[in-house]
C-alpha cells in the first residue's frame, strides 16, 4: 500500500495528483484601521476584537449553505 495516492493527471487512475475539491471563498465587509506605525496593545487588541467579531457573523450567515449544523458554533482558540 503506497503512503499516499491520488488521483492520476490525465484521468482518475490512482496517481500523484490530489483529488479535486470545491474551495468556497466567502468575503466580508472591509475593517476601518487607523494606519499607526507604532499602535498600542490596547489599539491591537481592539481591531483583533473586531476582526473576530466579523469572521464570527460570516461563518454564522454561510454555515448552513456548507453543510455545518445551525448549532455549531466558531470557537477561537
Amino acid at each position: 500500500m503506497p503512503i499516499f495516492y491520488g488521483r492520476g493527471v490525465v484521468s482518475n487512475i490512482v496517481g500523484l495528483m490530489p483529488y479535486r475539491k470545491e474551495i468556497v471563498t466567502v468575503v466580508g465587509a472591509p475593517i476601518k484601521v487607523t494606519e499607526n506605525a507604532n499602535p498600542s496593545e490596547e489599539e491591537v487588541d481592539k481591531v483583533h476584537s473586531e476582526y473576530c467579531k466579523q469572521l464570527a457573523n460570516l461563518f454564522n450567515q454561510h454555515k448552513t449553505k456548507y453543510g455545518i449544523s445551525e448549532d455549531i458554533e466558531l470557537e477561537f482558540v
